[in-house]
């Protein structure tokens, strides 16, 4: 019928009209009822709100502008239905509410005041304007009594036999209203009992039909839970099929992975020593020439000394010890130069050749890196499948691949940490390379500051043989020491 929420009220009706409930009411959720005892329920809402009229002041009402109201069943008010009057039966009542006029003041009735009772209750909780009428609100009887005419008014005296027939008559006709009344009270009472035997037929039919709809259901449910129990068996045992080989597939590519591991590794190793072997053996032929070079400049300088040694113990220079200062000179130049482009060129030659080394170095090990990254993303992969096979079968697999796992990213970690220890001693092997490289520019720089000392040497000497003016040794000394020439004044004191 309706659908109540907080603050709602029910079985009203009952107690309004004194009669059995006509509905059951269960809760949806859990909550909190309030009851209120029928004679508080009286005594606090029914006289304040519901207004009684009798008959009389209900005509008189009629009679002002309200309207009649029969809340019967249509049955009933086509037999006695007051005229004008409107028929909406209780138990419709709360469906056509929308249908009358709140504007309008409303005299319901019925044959006993219990339903017209009810109805007065509900309309005056829906803010209509209402009154009903207190008993029957039907005067069949008076209707009787106005079709007999009145006796004629005689004196007192014994009744006669005429008397006693109109009596008897009135009697007679009043009965038969009552018999009449009786009579439409049975066929009502007949009828409903029949609507109710319909019903019920109506509702074991219902529920059988519903009983019939809902074991059907239950056994295509059934068929359906057998079908998807079999083909979860099916897929069970394929899933252990899977399982079982996802588990030799990762048993085998973890013996292919670590015999590539350990081919890897013994090729890392091949490959630095011979590295190291051929950076031992640059490092040796470097200094080897480093040391020759010192030696040739050791030479060169001694050699300098020893002619401007002569050149200060002979003041007067010929042109061929002039002649033959200048092809030292030269040949000094010429070595100096050669050494220099020597140098300049093996420099050339070992940064060119360490850096095609380290260029082929890197290249290996990035396509290395890459197949095994390859490699380990087809083991990721497979790992995946296989974790997804063994979750679904069972927790064995689980653990088998979570060991493997384990296991591969331990080796992973530790050539990754091999490859980084290697990359530091290769970082290490160019610092040092690059640290002798530094010290031939340097002992590069030496000779050429040597150089220039000796061609300021020699321009001094010439400017000497030019002046024509002889200088003492001392004067020819300290002008090359003014010079920033490395000069021993080997001149004896005055």
């Amino acid at each position: 019928m309706a659908e109540l929420g907080p603050g709602d009220t029910f079985g009203e009706e009952a107690l309004v009209s004194n009669a059995k409930r006509n509905a059951t009411v269960r809760m949806l959720s859990d909550g909190s009822v309030g009851r209120l005892t029928q004679e508080h329920f009286i005594e606090l809402i029914r006289k304040p709100l519901l207004r009684t009229l009798d008959l009389a002041a209900a005509r008189a009402l009629i009679v002002a502008g309200a309207h009649w109201l029969d809340v019967r069943f249509p049955e009933e008010h086509k037999v006695n239905g007051k005229p004008g009057s409107r028929n909406v039966p209780l138990s419709f009542l709360r469906s056509q509410l929308k249908e009358l006029d709140p504007a309008c003041q409303y005299v319901v009735y019925c044959d006993t005041g219990v339903r017209s009772s009810a109805a007065a209750f509900l309309l005056t909780q829906e803010g209509f304007d209402v009154a009903y009428v207190a008993n029957s609100g039907i005067d069949e009887l008076g209707r009787a009594a106005a079709s007999v005419p009145p006796p004629p008014a005689v004196p007192a005296s014994p009744p006669t036999a005429t008397d006693q027939f109109v009596d008897a008559e009135a009697r007679a006709q009043s009965l038969t209203a009552e018999v009449a009344k009786a009579d439409f009270q049975i066929e009502q009472a007949q009828r409903l009992q029949a609507e109710a035997a319909a019903t019920k037929q109506a509702a074991e039919r219902y529920v059988e039909q519903r009983l019939g709809q809902e074991h059907a259901r239950l056994a295509e449910q059934a068929a359906t839970l057998n079908a998807k129990l079999i083909e979860a068996q099916r897929l069970k045992e394929t899933l252990e099929q899977q399982c079982a080989a996802a588990r030799a597939e990762a048993a085998r590519f973890a013996a292919a992975e670590s015999a590539k591991a350990a081919a890897l590794q013994q090729r890392i190793e091949l490959a630095l020593q011979e590295k190291e072997q051929r950076l031992e053996a640059v490092y040796r032929d470097q200094t080897q020439r480093l040391e020759t070079l010192h030696s040739e400049h050791a030479a060169a300088r001694e050699a300098l000394q020893e002619a401007w040694q002569k050149i200060e113990l002979e003041s007067s220079v010929s042109r061929e010890r002039l002649a033959a200062a200048e092809r030292l000179e030269q040949e000094i130049l010429a070595r100096e130069a050669a050494q220099s482009a020597q140098l300049a060129a093996r420099e050339l030659e070992l940064r060119e050749i360490l850096k095609g080394e380290l260029g082929r170095e890197r290249q290996r090990f990035e396509a290395e890196f890459v197949k095994y990254a390859a490699d380990l993303a087809h083991a990721e992969h497979a790992r995946q499948a296989a974790e997804a096979a063994q979750q679904a079968a069972a927790a064995e697999s689980g653990r088998i691949i979570a060991e493997y796992q384990a296991t591969h990213q331990q080796q992973l970690s530790d050539l990754q940490q091999r490859l980084a220890a290697e990359r530091a001693a290769l970082a290490a092997e160019a610092e040092k390379l690059r640290a002798e490289m530094q010290a031939a520019v340097v002992a590069k720089e030496v000779a050429e500051l040597a150089r220039e000392r000796v061609e300021l040497t020699l321009r001094e000497a010439r400017k000497i043989e030019h002046s024509g003016v002889p200088d003492t040794a001392r004067e020819v000394s300290a002008r090359l020491s003014r010079a920033g020439c490395d000069f021993v004044d080997r001149v004896p004191p005055a």
